[in-house]
């Protein structure tokens, strides 16, 4: 849906970008402190459980203006892979596949009317299914 109204010319790698900010498949993740920290004012001790809200991060508001508009060729990365050491391993192999389905749809098709439909999953957004059109 954020994709339809970007103009053509739009690099798929751009789009993909901002669309994976906007609405990223993993939503968040666990982990554990390591060590003991002071965060935002809040005390969290090491063994203590996290969870890691990359939706949330990816509009912060404090880190990118206007967080809930679609901006093609944003600055800063966002963190639907995740970040440092702990950052997805095939980020660029999954970017790499996705672009070629994406190029192909993009100019093949159309979207169909129905609604698209999720899994229901407390961190993941996958859809059931996405319904298109040839044009």
């Amino acid at each position: 849906r954020h994709g339809l109204a970007a103009p053509a010319a739009l690099a798929t790698a751009a789009l993909l970008a901002e669309v994976l900010r906007l609405d990223p498949p993993v939503r968040a993740t666990r982990r554990i402190a390591t060590a003991a920290l002071e965060l935002d004012g809040r005390t969290i001790r090491a063994g203590e459980p996290l969870l890691l809200r990359f939706d949330a991060a990816n509009r912060d508001p404090a880190a990118r203006p206007e967080p809930d508009r679609f901006v093609a060729d944003r600055p800063g990365a966002a963190l639907t892979f995740g970040a440092g050491v702990r950052g997805c391993p095939g980020s660029v192999h999954a970017l790499a596949l996705a672009a070629g389905v994406v190029d192909v749809l993009r100019r093949r098709c159309a979207p169909a009317d129905t609604p698209v439909r999720y899994a229901p999953h407390p961190t993941l957004r996958v859809p059931t299914r996405l319904e298109v059109t040839l044009r």
